[in-house]
C-alpha cells in the first residue's frame, strides 16, 4: 500500500505541479463565470428590461467632472431572476459589442464575494 501511495503522489506532483496552480483571482473569476453560465441557461427574456439597461448604459453614465460612473441597481425579491436578467443581458451585450469590456461580479457567488 505504501508503494502505491508513493507512486500516486509522484503522478499527481508530475501532472499538477505546485508552480502551475491557478491564482486566487483566476479561481474567483472562474466561480463568477460559472455562476453566470448557470443563470443564463433557462431564462425567458423581457425585452423591456434589456432596453432599460441598454438605455442606462448608452446614456451619459459617466460624469467627467466627478470622475464617477452612475450605477444602475437591479432590485427584487430573492429568486425573482435578477441574476438571470443580468447574466443574459451581459451575454447579449458582449455578443453585440465584443470590443467593450464587461466585468460581471455576482455578490454571493463565491466565498469571498
Amino acid at each position: 500500500a505504501q508503494h502505491f501511495l508513493e507512486n500516486m503522489k509522484k503522478i499527481v506532483e508530475r501532472e499538477f505541479p505546485i508552480n502551475n496552480r491557478p491564482g486566487l483571482l483566476y479561481l474567483e473569476r472562474s466561480l463568477h463565470l460559472s455562476f453566470e453560465r448557470t443563470r443564463s441557461r433557462i431564462y425567458v427574456p423581457r425585452e423591456s428590461y434589456f432596453e432599460t439597461i441598454d438605455e442606462h448604459i448608452s446614456s451619459s453614465t459617466y460624469n467627467v467632472e466627478t470622475d464617477r460612473s452612475i450605477p444602475i441597481f437591479v432590485v427584487g425579491e430573492r429568486g425573482g431572476g435578477k441574476s438571470s436578467l443580468l447574466a443574459n443581458w451581459s451575454k447579449r451585450f458582449v455578443g453585440s459589442d465584443p470590443h467593450t469590456l464587461v466585468v460581471s461580479h455576482y455578490v454571493g457567488s463565491s466565498p469571498t464575494s
